[in-house]
C-alpha cells in the first residue's frame, strides 16, 4: 500500500510540473527550418514559434529585426540566449560547431508583451562591464534612421513588466548632428515596471542611450553596463542624457559612463510629468570623459551637463512627499570644457521646487578642467569626498573632504574598469551598511585596512585578482 500511495505521488507530481524545452535559431542553418537542434535550426527569428518558459538559443549572424509580442501565461517567461562555444552552453550538442558562437545581430526590435529575457550570456574571458563586442552575443542595431525611436522598443504603447536583458550590446544611429534624437534602449509610455538591464553595452546614439520618460514606471535597475556616447549636434535644443528616468524607484551600480554630454548623465526629464522620486541610489560607478572626446567637443558650442551627474526637475509629487537621493562612492573623471559650455560635474542640480532628501558620500571626482564644475551643487549631505586635481568650485565644505593635487589611479586614460583601479589608500571614507560596502569586483570596502572612496576598493593583495560576487562571471581584467 505505502508503496502504491508513492507511485500515485510521482505521478501526480510529474503531471503538475511543465519542463522547458530548447529550440534553436542560426542564420546559416540549412536542414529543416524547425528549429529542434543547430543542424535544423530556424533561419531567422521571425520563423520561431513562441512558447513561455522555453529558451531559444541562438548563433552568430545577421537577422532581421521584428516584434515579440507573443501572449503572457502568468509571470512565465520567454527567453532568447546567446551561445556559448566549447563547455560553454548552447544546448544540444546536435549540430554544433563553435564557429557559431559571436554576435547574432539583430535589426530595430520591439518588446510589446511581458516577460521576455534577451541573455548574450557570459562569455568566458570577459569582464563585466566591458565595451568589447565579442563579450555581448546579442547585438541590436538601431535601424538607421534618427527619427525619435529607438534600436530596442520596450512597450510600444501598452504596460509591460519584468523585461530583462543581460548582456546584451545595443547600438543607437551613431548619427550625431542637429536634429538626431534616437534612443538606445526606449521605454515608449507603458510604463515599463520591474526592468533590469545587466553586463550590457548600450552606446552611439544620437540621443538618449536609456529613456524611461514620461511612463511613471515602478523600478529600474542598471548594473555592470558601459554606457557611452549619447551625442547630438553643436547647436540642438534636444535635451540628452545617459538615462533619464521617471521610475520612482531606480538602482544604477557598478556601471561605466563613458563620454556623456547635453542635459545630465542621469535625469528626470518628463516635460512637466515627472513621477515622485521614492528611492534612487547610484552608488559604485565610473563617469568619465577622455581624452579625444574633450578635444572633439571644445568649443563647437557643445556642453558638458546643464545639471551634472544627476538633474531632477519636473516632478508631480506636490510640496510634501520627499524622496531619497543616494550617492555614493563614485568615480567622476576627466571633465575639460570651457566654461560658455555648461561644463558641470557636480553631483546633483535640483529644482527649487522639488522634494528630495539627498546624501552625498565616498564619491572621487579628479582631473577637471579650471572651468569645469565639480562637488556640491544641489542641498544635501555631503561628506568624505575626494577631489584630485580639481582647481577650483568644489563647493564641498563636508568635515571630512579631502583634496590633492595627485593622480589617484593606475591609468585613467586607458579607458578600462582597471585604468580607475587606486595605486593607494584614500582617505578614510564613511562605513554604509550592505549593498554599499562592496565594489563592483565584490571586494569588501574596507578590505585593505581602510575604506577607500571612489568606484573601486584595494582589496589589500597585490598579486591576485580581486574576489568575484556571486553569479558574476570573471576571468580576466581587460
Amino acid at each position: 500500500m505505502t508503496k502504491r500511495i508513492l507511485l500515485m505521488m510521482v505521478f501526480a507530481l510529474a503531471a503538475t510540473n511543465v519542463f522547458a524545452a530548447n529550440h534553436y535559431i542560426r542564420a546559416g542553418a540549412t536542414g529543416a527550418n524547425n528549429g529542434t537542434d543547430w543542424t535544423n535550426a530556424w533561419t531567422s527569428l521571425s520563423s520561431a514559434n513562441w512558447t513561455r518558459g522555453d529558451v531559444y538559443y541562438i548563433a552568430a549572424g545577421s537577422y532581421s529585426g521584428l516584434t515579440l509580442s507573443a501572449g503572457t501565461s502568468g509571470n512565465t517567461v520567454i527567453e532568447i540566449r546567446g551561445a556559448v562555444g566549447g563547455s560553454g552552453d548552447h544546448g544540444t550538442t546536435t549540430g554544433w560547431s563553435d564557429s557559431f558562437q559571436g554576435q547574432a545581430v539583430l535589426g530595430g526590435t520591439t518588446i510589446a508583451t511581458s516577460f521576455w529575457k534577451l541573455n548574450g550570456q557570459a562569455v568566458p574571458g570577459c569582464t563585466y562591464p566591458t565595451d568589447n563586442p565579442s563579450c555581448h552575443l546579442i547585438k541590436i542595431n538601431h535601424p538607421g534612421t534618427s527619427d525619435g525611436s529607438g534600436a530596442l522598443v520596450l512597450g510600444n504603447g501598452s504596460q509591460v513588466t519584468n523585461i530583462t536583458m543581460d548582456y546584451i550590446d545595443v547600438q543607437g544611429s551613431n548619427v550625431h548632428q542637429d536634429g538626431t534624437h534616437d534612443e538606445g534602449i526606449y521605454c515608449i509610455p507603458g510604463p515599463c515596471n520591474q526592468t533590469y538591464i545587466g553586463h550590457s553595452h548600450v552606446h552611439n546614439t544620437g540621443c538618449d542611450t536609456l529613456s524611461f520618460n514620461d511612463n511613471l514606471g515602478d523600478t529600474i535597475t542598471v548594473e555592470y553596463s558601459w554606457i557611452s556616447y549619447n551625442n547630438f549636434g553643436p547647436t540642438t535644443a534636444n535635451h540628452c542624457q545617459g538615462i533619464q528616468s521617471t521610475f520612482g524607484t531606480m538602482i544604477l551600480r557598478y556601471n561605466m559612463w563613458q563620454d556623456m554630454q547635453s542635459s545630465a548623465a542621469i535625469s528626470l526629464a518628463a516635460g512637466g510629468n515627472g513621477a515622485p522620486i521614492v528611492d534612487w541610489e547610484i552608488y559604485g560607478n565610473v563617469f568619465y570623459w577622455d581624452a579625444a572626446w574633450n578635444a572633439q567637443v571644445q568649443g563647437d558650442g557643445r556642453v558638458g551637463y546643464d545639471d551634472g551627474i544627476v538633474g531632477i526637475f519636473d516632478e508631480t509629487q506636490g510640496c510634501c512627499k520627499t524622496g531619497l537621493l543616494k550617492i555614493y562612492n563614485n568615480t567622476i573623471v576627466g571633465l575639460n570644457l570651457s566654461g560658455s559650455q555648461n561644463c558641470n560635474g557636480q553631483a546633483y542640480t535640483i529644482n527649487s521646487n522639488e522634494f528630495v532628501s539627498a546624501t552625498i558620500y565616498n564619491n572621487i571626482w579628479a582631473n577637471f578642467g579650471p572651468n569645469c564644475n565639480a562637488g556640491q551643487a544641489g542641498a544635501g549631505t555631503y561628506d568624505y569626498n575626494a577631489y584630485y586635481q580639481i582647481s577650483n568650485k568644489t563647493n564641498d565644505n563636508g568635515a571630512h573632504s579631502y583634496s590633492s593635487s595627485t593622480n589617484p589611479f593606475v591609468n585613467p586614460t586607458a579607458g578600462t574598469v582597471a585604468g580607475f583601479m587606486l595605486t593607494a589608500d584614500t582617505q578614510a571614507g564613511l562605513q554604509l551598511s550592505s549593498p554599499y560596502n562592496v565594489d563592483l569586483f565584490g571586494v569588501t570596502r574596507g578590505a585593505s585596512g581602510t575604506l577607500d572612496r571612489g568606484a573601486l576598493q584595494l582589496n589589500g593583495t597585490s598579486s591576485s585578482l580581486p574576489p568575484v560576487p556571486q553569479g558574476f562571471h570573471v576571468v580576466s581584467i581587460q
